[in-house]
């Protein structure tokens, strides 16, 4: 397939780029050894790049079984896809629409057992009449998917818009209320029986719907704004977000603030799609059935000319009682970018109970990866991530720590 590939990138490409990406670690508790290597090129507007990532466990020196044992396992072939600034295809990071209420920094490559290849498409300027933003994090399966348009007059301070997102493979067990969720001290989740692996074909809707208003005072992307956003999730009672969001910009450094207050309904859970959804989901989720709660968001980002992006967030809503839905949030992410070294990580710690404690570790999702070139093409990476895997035995989702080092080389013929 590579050489193939390779000979419709001589032909035709204005650029074309093969590499190939060699080393090991520890996943879902084997130690494995990866080969992965990659083809990209570039035509015009698009650039494209295939991969073959292969993990052999040492243990028996065969293909990890969990890396190809379902049809959207085979989005892990393509490494990306872009046309211009419109269109991303492959691994959906970072992935908010609008005020982030209901989609917030989704991922769709945090549950590596299940690989999703996805699409996003973006159509229009915050100053346009009117702006789309849409998505499918899986284009082999049943996937996540949603939009968002907004619309205003031209000139106008003001932008109207309707989000719509739904999990179109949710795992069937009976509600997000009901389930079973992360016990700290024991380290692992019994999950319901239609939620275990051997059940996964059982699945549901999930649906995330809502309206919200922007007032910008200074023009879109700076100064002040203040929004609100009316939201639903699945039948559930109404969740209002109100927020002031101000953005201050020099030639080198953008700092933006947000202040939120939420009333949550019964049964509403909010930022339901965040960067461990694709996980959550089969842990339960984090709904709490009860009478609507106060709660609030604040959020700080610094970014200073691109090279360094530092920013947090806590929400929490719900009281000591436990009456409403009880979450406390709290996230961090970095993102540093020099000659000698690249950067990135985050952290999410959830705690669905009342109280503003943070869970244990095993409750928590984190990861960090680093880059450090040698000279022109050739780099190692090492990546360390703490997420949620089954068991092999019984299916319940346990908290693990994962490491992998890789020595990777590229060049343009």
């Amino acid at each position: 397939m590579n050489t193939a590939l390779a000979l419709v990138a001589a032909l035709f490409a204005n650029r074309w780029e093969p590499g190939v990406g060699a080393g090991g670690g520890s996943v879902g508790g084997e130690v494995v050894a990866v080969v992965r290597p990659w083809i990209g090129f570039e035509v015009g507007p698009l650039r494209l790049s295939f991969q073959a990532p292969l993990r052999v466990v040492l243990d028996d020196n065969t293909l990890r079984r969990a890396d190809w044992d379902e049809a959207g396992d085979f989005s892990r072939l393509l490494r990306f896809a872009r046309v211009g600034d419109a269109v991303v295809a492959g691994t959906l990071a970072d992935l908010t629409l609008g005020h982030g209420t209901l989609v917030r920094r989704y991922h769709n490559g945090v549950d590596d057992d299940h690989a999703r290849g996805g699409v996003r498409v973006r159509v229009g300027a915050p100053r346009d009449a009117v702006a789309v933003d849409a998505f499918v994090d899986q284009v082999l399966a049943a996937p996540v998917v949603g939009g968002r348009v907004a619309a205003g007059l031209p000139g106008a301070p003001w932008r109207v818009a309707a989000t719509a997102v739904a999990d179109t493979g949710r795992p069937v067990a009976g509600s997000m209320a009901t389930l079973a969720r992360p016990d700290p001290d024991a380290g692992a989740v019994d999950l319901d029986a239609a939620a275990r692996p051997d059940a996964e074909a059982k699945a549901e809707w999930l649906w995330g719907y809502g309206l919200d208003f922007t007032f910008d005072f200074s023009g879109p992307g700076e100064g002040l704004s203040l929004y609100s956003d009316l939201n639903g999730v699945d039948g559930s009672g109404p969740g209002l977000h109100l927020g002031a969001r101000y953005v201050w910009r020099t030639p080198t450094l953008h700092v933006q603030a947000m202040g939120e207050a939420m009333r949550v309904g019964a049964g509403y859970d909010w930022a339901v799609f965040d960067t461990g959804w694709l996980i959550d989901r089969r842990l339960g989720g984090f709904t709490a059935d009860g009478s609507a709660a106060w709660g609030a968001r604040g959020l700080v980002e610094v970014d200073w000319g691109g090279a360094v992006r530092v920013g947090g967030e806590v929400a929490d809503a719900g009281g000591e009682t436990g009456d409403g839905t009880a979450r406390t949030d709290a996230s961090a992410w970095v993102h540093l970018s020099w000659e000698a070294l690249i950067l990135r990580g985050y952290y999410r710690a959830r705690r669905a109970s009342a109280g503003t404690d943070l869970p244990a570790a095993d409750g928590n999702l984190g990861a960090v990866s680093a880059s450090v070139p040698f000279m022109p093409g050739l780099w190692i990476e090492a990546t360390m991530a703490h997420t949620w895997r089954p068991r092999a035995l019984d299916g319940a989702y346990r908290g693990v720590t994962e490491v992998l080092v890789m020595l990777e080389m590229a060049g343009r013929p």
